[in-house]
């Protein structure tokens, strides 16, 4: 979760970036937390037990996990890629090698990972990014095209390994007493006190399923490389490219990726089982369809609406705006302070969220007119450079 300047900015390293890739950082950023919550108001649909089983429950929760189970995570890993080779100009600029000041950077994202998997969030994606960056660097020297290659080798064996299980899947069984003390143990963990509440954080980390999943890993390094791709031939930032291909990637991600979006949604309605033909068709349509949300963005932004722009200040400290929300919601739904995990509807979370996002984007927009950096992005480039970045403008 790395941030770029706005458009016409120049960093100390004297690399232009675009306000474009900040608000589509933004757009994800803010999107995800709908995901995120989720999850930490019902701890218990983490163990297969959801404390909301109403229609309209199931509804709203099939249409947040439709159109953002891993949309807006896509989005953040193709945005990694492309602003890798944004750090890897800025360093040949400053005639710097990028390796170095890589892996102190991985290391910092790595080390933010675990203070906040352990206390705020279980779900946390920095960690594994942190460690798949180290893949990336090491795949950095890839041409363009051989970095999309590999990119769509590994999607499609991704695919062919969900297919299997899908095929080979045994049907999904009621859940059985099991799920629902499971279900019930974590809700109480999350409300009962914060010590409990670590403690689950601690017992639900697998190192198998979080970081050598066949089902997470390749797909991840496949959108890194996709963006390590675009990035190369600075694919956002070429102005004919875009005029002529935005429009069909806009029409070729919406046809395909609305109606797998419904796909993944009804997978979601029918008990959350993605080891389903709706479930991989749903996660094979997820790329078409953030696609298609970040190419009509960008051409809405290029006609002159200005919902990017808008979305930039977010996006341009992401990392601390990812933190905040676990910290806002942890506030909310645990032991650190009010404890209401299982009593807000999965509706209720859709009005938290739309509040929290209109607040993040305030202050976001706010700070970065008085600050270069978000607080965690200025203790990230601490560690990136070994020295403190100037912090005001």
């Amino acid at each position: 979760m790395d941030s770029a300047t706005r458009a016409g900015a120049t960093t100390s390293s004297g690399v232009r970036r675009i306000t474009d890739v900040d608000g589509l950082r933004g757009f994800a950023v803010l999107g995800i937390l709908a995901v995120n919550m989720l999850d930490l108001a019902d701890p218990g649909r983490m163990e297969g037990a959801t404390a909301f089983t109403g229609p309209l429950d199931t509804a709203v929760r099939a249409f947040v996990i439709g159109a953002g189970q891993l949309t807006f995570l896509t989005l953040f890993a193709f945005l990694f890629g492309y602003s890798f080779t944004l750090q890897k100009a800025g360093a040949e600029a400053e005639h710097s090698s990028v390796v170095p000041r890589t892996l102190r950077r991985l290391v910092a994202l790595i080390a933010i990972g675990a203070v906040h998997m352990v206390f705020l969030w279980r779900g946390d994606i920095l960690m594994l990014w942190g460690l798949l960056g180290l893949v990336l660097l090491a795949l950095s020297g890839l041409r363009p095209r051989a970095a999309l290659i590999t990119s769509l080798a590994l999607t499609a064996l991704a695919v062919l390994y969900t297919a299997y299980n899908v095929l080979t899947a045994e049907p999904a069984e009621p859940l059985g007493p099991e799920a629902l003390a499971a279900g019930q143990a974590a809700l109480d963990a999350t409300r009962s006190g914060i010590g409990d509440y670590i403690s689950l954080n601690l017992d639900s980390f697998s190192l198998e399923d979080l970081y050598f999943s066949p089902l997470q890993v390749p797909p991840m390094i496949a959108v890194f490389l996709l963006g390590l791709a675009a990035g190369k031939v600075r694919w956002l930032e070429n102005e004919a490219v875009l005029d002529r291909w935005l429009p069909k990637v806009q029409l070729i991600g919406l046809v395909v990726g609305i109606p797998t979006a419904v796909a993944l949604g009804y997978a979601e309605a029918q008990g959350g089982d993605f080891t389903t033909i709706p479930g991989l068709i749903g996660q094979i349509g997820v790329p078409f369809l953030i696609a298609g949300m970040a190419a009509t963005l960008m051409r809405m932004s290029r006609a002159g609406n200005g919902i990017l722009r808008t979305l930039a200040p977010a996006g341009a400290m992401s990392l601390t705006n990812y933190i905040m929300q676990s910290v806002l919601m942890c506030l909310i739904f645990t032991a650190y302070g009010f404890s209401l995990a299982g009593q807000i509807s999965p509706l209720g979370l859709l009005g938290i969220t739309m509040v929290i996002c209109a607040a993040q984007v305030a202050y976001s927009t706010w700070w970065t007119r008085h600050y270069r950096y978000g607080p965690l992005e200025w203790l990230l480039r601490l560690a990136t450079y070994g020295r403190p970045p100037s912090m005001r403008r």
